[in-house]
């Protein structure tokens, strides 16, 4: 009679066992009993199902060979080892940028440390892909509410989404469960943003009225200046080196970038001529060693500083606070605002799109074809019309010459008679 039993080896191990006649080329031996076992990687239901796969075979043939039944009952891809390879992923095909990546695998680091807690397996152990299921959903979105409100829809929305690259692969990542069809009830619904509005240059020439007034460095004010000649991201401005300029053609290649392909492609943009023009720049240059950095300021000391300059030019009424802190946005943006106005502003003036992302670095200017046109005379046009920065504070509103002021002290008087 087939039959077969199982056994609980441990460690996500199950032994399976069953007595079959002997298969094998010695006529002597052909006809007799013999004890077979195979180790089954998994969880209880893997083992019944191979259980089930052993009697069937016995049935139908007398035997069963566990080779033909490789591909179901390897052993169970590494959770964590795919997690990685799903991130590595994103960034080869350039689907997130370095920045993004480098945070996906602080988050897989998160959910690796509240996966060995949930599911209380050892941590000197694989986590294998078949704990993927519902319960485990739930119980990481409650591990993972103590690391912050966002941490969860973030964290989740990183698994999710690797289970499903991982279910279609079952060659490279075998015994992954199917990924249900919908994510409700896996993943918590994250806060979507709506659209924002833009400063127009006159409110961060405000701001850099403010800046100056208060005193900030040199150092602080000219990479603020040269942000918003430029639209490039204030990494991207401390990190220009003096041999990244070329005064004679008025260009600057830059160095460094947020995603993949603006670092590879390390594009030379135009300078503007009234950047060129702008004192402070030049004096910028002149104290600049000839070769490494022209800044030395960090980014912190330059985000702290235009904080403070957006709120002063705010309550002086020359700067709607939505511009640079919009309402539906949990964060502020004081120093993205400037690269939101050089954008705006080229929209404006009917730059076209693609020589916008071009100046800015945004992939659909960079690589968004095979083979793309030069934007480097749009890009020259572009960049000389920004106008130059208005550092004259605008006068408080003087009264009108022709009103005659209204003497109230005889109205008091005689009232009090």
């Amino acid at each position: 009679m087939a039959n077969a039993s199982i056994e609980d080896a441990g460690s996500g191990r199950w032994r399976v066992r069953w007595r079959e006649r002997w298969q094998g080329d010695d006529e002597g031996r052909r006809g007799r009993w013999r004890q077979k076992q195979h180790t089954v990687h998994g969880t209880e239901s893997d083992a019944e199902r191979y259980r089930a796969d052993v009697i069937d075979d016995l049935r139908r043939q007398g035997y069963h060979d566990p080779e033909e039944h490789a591909p179901k009952i390897a052993p169970p891809a590494s959770l964590l080892d795919g997690l990685l390879a799903f991130v590595d992923a994103l960034e080869h095909l350039d689907e997130v940028n370095a920045t993004t990546a480098a945070t996906h695998r602080l988050r897989v680091g998160i959910l690796a440390e509240d996966l060995y807690a949930v599911t209380e397996l050892p941590e000197d152990e694989p986590l294998p892909v078949t704990v993927l299921d519902r319960d485990l959903f739930i119980a990481l979105a409650s591990a993972l509410k103590k690391r912050g409100k966002t941490v969860p829809a973030r964290a989740l929305g990183l698994l999710w989404r690797a289970w499903g690259w991982l279910a279609a692969d079952p060659a490279a990542w075998p015994r992954v469960p199917p990924r249900p069809a919908t994510p409700v009830g896996f993943v918590p619904k994250r806060k979507t943003y709506g659209r924002t509005d833009a400063p127009k240059m006159h409110h961060v020439d405000a701001c850099l009225r403010h800046l100056r007034d208060r005193g900030a460095s040199r150092e602080v004010l000219v990479a603020v200046i040269c942000q918003r000649f430029t639209g490039l991201r204030v990494g991207q401005v401390l990190g220009m080196e003096r041999a990244d300029l070329d005064l004679a053609a008025g260009s600057l290649t830059v160095r460094y970038g947020k995603s993949r392909s603006e670092k590879e492609e390390m594009r030379t943009v135009p300078l503007s001529r009234h950047l060129l023009a702008e004192p402070l720049f030049r004096e910028q240059l002149d104290a600049a060693p000839p070769t490494g950095r022209i800044f030395k300021v960090k980014v912190r000391a330059v985000w702290g500083a235009v904080k403070k300059a957006w709120q002063a030019a705010t309550e002086a009424n020359e700067v709607p606070l939505k511009v640079w802190a919009p309402p539906n946005r949990k964060n502020a943006r004081p120093d993205h605002a400037f690269r939101a106005a050089f954008q705006g502003y080229m929209g404006d003036e009917r730059v076209p799109r693609d020589t916008i992302d071009f100046l800015v670095g945004h992939g659909g200017g960079l690589r968004g074809r095979h083979y793309d046109r030069d934007h480097s005379e749009d890009a020259r046009d572009a960049a000389d019309e920004l106008p130059p920065v208005n550092w004259t504070r605008p006068k408080k509103q003087a009264k009108p010459d022709n009103v005659i002021p209204i003497d109230r002290s005889r109205e008091r008087a005689e009232g009090a008679s």
